[in-house]
């Protein structure tokens, strides 16, 4: 993991997902399109997502927290299970939708770059991996 920043910032606009993305994926964040604002629509931004990873041989793997009680503790157990694996970590805080590289239940990295303090989820929406095919 080699952490990126995001350059664009807001709730209709900010590149956090991408910087997470480019931060697990080592990749400059000029490569990882802006998913969440190019395709707004949720079915559409993670089609093109899947397939946009499907074609660097990295698979994604979603766990959907929202309406899932099942998903925290499969979270807590991919975190004990996969300690060394970063995943991304999505959801609500008090500043609006935000992403965040977590590793072994902790963030590791906030890709705003003023890093004042780490964000706080108030709702966790999903927890995605992402692992390069064999």
């Amino acid at each position: 993991m080699k952490p990126v920043d995001q350059t664009l910032f807001g709730n209709e606009r900010g590149n956090c997902f991408a910087a997470c993305v480019a931060s697990i994926l080592e990749l400059p964040i000029e490569e990882v399109p802006n998913f969440c604002v190019d395709y707004p629509e949720p079915d559409d931004w993670y089609g093109k997502f899947r397939t946009w990873c499907s074609a660097r041989g990295v698979l994604a793997m979603p766990v959907v927290t929202e309406a899932n009680p099942a998903a925290h503790a499969l979270y807590q157990w991919s975190a004990e299970e996969f300690p060394s694996l970063p995943y991304i970590v999505t959801g609500e805080t008090k500043h609006g939708p935000h992403c965040v590289v977590y590793q072994a239940g902790a963030p590791i990295h906030d890709p705003n770059p003023r890093r004042t303090k780490p964000n706080e989820f108030t709702e966790l929406k999903m927890v995605l991996f992402l692992v390069r095919a064999p």
